[in-house]
């Protein structure tokens, strides 16, 4: 990635030597086509673990392509979250990783199925 900006390139520079991908769990609700995942992975690696909410089976599919390791979990209103603490408890024992968390606005037709008052 080719960053002109100095001020940037020296903000990503300081990003890169403080975090580093293997020491990151990503939680990304509302996912769409894993964005934030791509530039999460431009910013400075890839994570330890990218746990994905969504339920269009589209953008499901483009994020499954472009990344594999992303754990989709479908609709974050009825997840299981004891089983995903215990999940990332296993995958990092000693808590030592840095947990992202990252929302996009849901879609309009809203994971719950209801609809947006006026």
């Amino acid at each position: 990635m080719t960053v002109p900006d100095p001020g940037l390139k020296a903000l990503l520079a300081q990003y890169r030597s403080r975090y580093k991908g293997e020491d990151i769990i990503m939680l990304s609700f509302c996912d769409g086509v894993a964005s934030a995942r791509l530039a999460l992975q431009l910013l400075v690696g890839t994570p330890r673990m990218s746990v994905a909410w969504e339920t269009d089976p589209e953008c499901m599919k483009v994020a499954a392509t472009r990344y594999p390791d992303i754990i989709h979990r479908g609709n974050f209103l009825t997840d299981n979250y004891q089983q995903l603490a215990s999940e990332i408890a296993a995958i990092d024992p000693g808590q030592q990783c840095t947990v992202v968390i990252t929302a996009g606005t849901p879609c309009p037709d809203r994971q719950d199925g209801g609809h947006v008052p006026p």
